[in-house]
């Protein structure tokens, strides 16, 4: 099967979004994934999506809230292929190392060592809401409103899947804390 042309009315339309809010759409990613090679890819991603969507179904109502809400999508996703593809040892160890350094964590006379490996199958454990919040709140220093808007649920949420990931990491340390 051929692709469609790339001067059809869907394309036209996606162009007109692109020159409309492409400079929005690429900021709003760059601050959530702090990479402007991967933010102009997701942004890409996303236009791609909205002509697929454009030439299956015709127009959208609102294009901006469409736009942002498959962007939304595709930084969740970027941060879940990260999450499943293997990190190299430092990459680990500096996001293990930023939790585990924190203030009031470790306070007993088990090496740094141990509270690490420790802390990872803590993680490891959380429920995958949980973890996500935690991950880009703690671990990748996002704000609470930028989580919130990464993970595509209200400020109430994250502080809520925060707290239960909190709980959960406390009870799984209690022996180190």
């Amino acid at each position: 099967m051929t692709p469609a042309p790339i001067d059809d009315d869907a394309a036209s339309v996606v162009r007109g979004w692109l020159d409309a809010f492409g400079d929005e759409l690429h900021r709003f990613a760059v601050r959530r994934v702090r990479d402007r090679h991967v933010a102009d890819d997701l942004v890409q991603d996303t236009l791609v999506s909205a002509l697929a969507h454009v030439r299956r179904r015709g127009g959208v109502r609102r294009p901006r809230a469409f736009l942002f809400a498959v962007l939304r999508r595709r930084i969740v996703d970027h941060y879940r292929r990260q999450r499943r593809s293997p990190q190299s040892y430092d990459e680990q160890t500096d996001a293990v190392g930023r939790v585990a350094a924190a203030p009031g964590v470790h306070s007993g006379g088990d090496s740094d060592a141990d509270l690490r490996r420790r802390l990872r199958e803590c993680l490891s454990r959380l429920p995958e809401a949980a973890r996500s919040a935690f991950e880009l709140r703690v671990v990748r220093q996002l704000s609470v409103e930028e989580t919130a808007e990464t993970l595509g649920i209200d400020a109430a949420a994250v502080a809520s899947r925060l707290y239960r990931a909190r709980m959960s990491l406390r009870e799984c340390l209690r022996d180190y804390l």
